[in-house]
């Protein structure tokens, strides 16, 4: 949170490398780097969560800071570091969308070169702004520059040579509310394009004439003026069309009159950003990549690496000294959920947790904390300037599966589908690693002295290492998510590549029943309800228990069934429910483990419908009377039983019409009955 003022000096002496993987920066904001709040304009203070941010210093060699208003707290983006809201541990700056904004002043971010280079961070709200400026230079859509996003639509623009015009494009996206890396190229006299998460889209480009980006290109004020501002974050420059609407496609004229692809009531966004980083040239595939790889890692985003959108060829994970940090090429199939952890002094980066988008991975340093910067964790002073360990995995199921039991050592029982290949690239010492585990796996229960973590050279597990706590890791569980924890550079070397998966020894921690499905269906030509399960998997399974509910809290056994007991290849099941009435029922499917422990599967409901829908109870619940309407009523047979099926007393009935009763049950105790006419049984409730 402090101002790293030798880092900036080490940015100025070290990042025109020969190399020029990391090129100068002419803009460089960090969520998590020089963010300030101020006392009315008095003094500033670094930033804690939900302080309103008045000052954000750029991490450049320029050194300048975009402002706000330290008067007007209302108009000052919000610094978010919770659990709730931060992205892959690391800070942010929140938008409102109505009037956030940080602007450069008298600053001005000019290209005399051949083009100009932006990447940002952002994750927007749900919005229907197409028009959401994540910063804007000058006068949209003429005399400028500027880039928007929102859950739907990004719009980029530039201004035209001789300045008689702007050249701006929409861009419909599917990104929805996910964080997002965007890259926004102007490449002088030729076009300007969009990419995301490292992958150029060639809808979103259009050609350009701008010659250079100076102050005949920009119409310059050092505030947010009618027609005309500073560099901007979080909203439009100029005043003007700030709260235009905008309809229809095409070019705008700056006025809030022009074409957008929607409604658009005010031209600010709304949402997180993390990052933004001006540069003053365009960039080689592999300078781009660098960036990204960064900023990847950081914010637990996984590239693009589909590569046939442009032809070009695809790019590893790079670090800043052009290392490679985890392959495109090599294991394809494990180019899922990419994060990582690291330390880069070109970057700034010290990156000690990182977890999946969905939470169901991390991998850190030292203990886990609530975010990034509190943990207390260290990376290894080894003469390296540079340290990464990234792990992406292979979309198999977190349960043991009739694949994953074919490719095992012979000493394990079982193991998870599930496998992560993790390059390391001068890590030395030890991390720790969290997976979740489905509820399948956990279905028998674990014994933690049971497991083992498998590390592999190449991927095929039957002849891969087995290790237990015997090694120096450690196994904890707390509810479904696993640690393992200090796994040492003695069982997984500096630069090397390992697969690893968990395992079992033990035939009391299967990790699985596996379940494909189970469902209640309602035959009405005999009037029951037909259950039906299948199971790819069985380890260790004794029986299987239906049971049964009209309410979903109270249950009874419906039936007990034995099980295949240890399968690897697919059972059917079925039991049939003939005692059933009009209404709602609900099954419940256990499994009963040879050690007798009792999982809950699945939970299924099947309403009973038939021709006795025609004959109405009202109201139900009733409380001393009860209306029973049905074609020819009068002349049927009526029963009332209690809920154990015993018949009450006769009750008083007065008959309204042929086809209605008025029937008395004040006598009746609190509860539910059912009112039989001509065998067939409906529900009522008395209050």
């Amino acid at each position: 949170m402090e101002k790293l003022i030798t880092l900036l000096a080490f940015f100025m002496s070290t990042f025109c490398m020969s190399q020029n993987y990391m090129p100068v920066s002419q803009t460089w904001f960090k969520s998590n780097d020089d963010v300030y709040g101020s006392f009315f304009g008095l003094f500033s203070y670094p930033a804690y969560n939900n302080t309103n941010v008045v000052y954000w210093g750029d991490n450049s060699s320029n050194n300048w800071t975009a402002i706000g208003n330290p008067f007007l707290s209302s108009t000052s983006p919000k610094y978010y570091s919770s659990a709730n809201t931060d992205v892959n541990f690391n800070p942010c700056i929140y938008f409102d969308g109505i009037d956030d904004k940080l602007d450069l002043g008298d600053n001005k971010p000019f290209s005399q070169t051949t083009g100009l280079t932006y990447f940002v961070v952002v994750q927007p709200d749900q919005t229907i702004k197409p028009e959401a400026f994540v910063f804007d230079f000058g006068s949209f859509a003429n005399k400028g520059y500027g880039l928007t996003h929102s859950s739907d639509t990004s719009v980029f623009y530039s201004a035209t040579a001789g300045s008689n015009g702007g050249a701006v494009k929409y861009h419909k996206h599917n990104h929805a509310t996910r964080p997002v890396i965007i890259r926004y190229e102007i490449e002088f006299g030729v076009e300007q394009r969009l990419f995301y998460q490292g992958e150029y889209i060639p809808s979103a480009t259009s050609t350009i004439t701008l010659p250079n980006i100076n102050a005949n290109a920009v119409a310059f004020n050092n505030i947010n003026g009618p027609s005309k501002g500073p560099f901007t974050i979080g909203r439009q420059s100029k005043d003007n069309g700030l709260n235009g609407i905008v309809n229809g496609n095409g070019n705008g004229n700056g006025n809030g009159n022009g074409n957008g692809n929607g409604n658009n009531t005010i031209r600010a966004f709304q949402g997180k950003i993390m990052e933004i980083m001006g540069i003053e040239n365009l960039l080689n595939p592999q300078e781009a990549r660098t960036i990204e790889s960064y900023l990847a890692l950081k914010y637990s985003i996984t590239l693009d690496n589909t590569g046939y959108n442009t032809g070009l060829p695809l790019l590893n994970y790079i670090a800043s000294d052009g290392s490679n940090l985890y392959s495109v090429y090599s294991d394809p199939s494990y180019y899922n959920d990419i994060i990582g952890i690291g330390e880069d002094e070109n970057t700034g980066l010290s990156q000690k947790q990182s977890h999946t988008q969905q939470d169901d991975f991390r991998i850190y340093i030292g203990n886990l904390a609530n975010d990034n910067f509190s943990n207390t964790g260290n990376f290894s002073s080894n003469g390296s300037t540079l340290q990464f360990l990234v792990a992406g995995n292979n979309l198999g199921a977190t349960y043991a599966t009739t694949a994953s039991m074919i490719e095992k050592p012979a000493s394990l029982f079982s193991r998870v589908e599930r496998e992560w290949k993790i390059e390391n690239t001068n890590f030395t010492g030890s991390f720790s690693i969290d997976v979740e585990l489905a509820n399948y796996a956990l279905n028998s229960g674990i014994t933690l002295a049971d497991l083992r973590l498998l590390i592999d050279d190449d991927g095929d597990f039957t002849d891969a290492q087995s290790f237990s706590t015997a090694s120096g890791i450690s196994f904890s569980l707390n509810g479904n998510m696993l640690t393992i924890a200090n796994i040492h550079d003695s069982i997984f070397p500096s630069n090397s590549t390992k697969f690893i998966t968990l395992g079992s020894v033990g035939v009391g921690t299967p990790l699985a029943v596996e379940l494909n499905y189970f469902e209640a269906t309602y035959q009405a030509s005999d009037n029951h309800v037909l259950l039906n399960w299948e199971t790819l998997t069985e380890v260790n399974n004794e029986s299987f228990i239906i049971e049964k509910s009209t309410d979903s809290e109270n249950w009874e056994v419906l039936t007990q069934i034995p099980s295949a007991g240890n399968s690897y290849a697919p059972q059917q099941y079925n039991v049939e429910d003939r005692n059933v009435l009009s209404g709602i029922y609900y099954y419940k499917l256990l499994q009963n483990s040879l050690d007798g422990e009792q999982i809950v599967l699945e939970t299924v409901s099947a309403e009973i419908t038939t021709e006795q829908e025609t004959i109405h109870l009202y109201p139900n619940p009733a409380d001393n009377f009860i209306n029973l309407n049905a074609p020819n009523i009068s002349k049927k047979s009526i029963q009332i039983l209690n809920a154990q099926g015993v018949v009450e007393q006769q009750l008083p009935i007065v008959v309204k019409n042929i086809d209605t009763l008025f029937i008395d049950i004040s006598s009746l105790q609190r509860g539910l009955y059912f009112m039989v006419i001509d065998g067939k049984s409906y529900k009522f409730n008395r209050l």
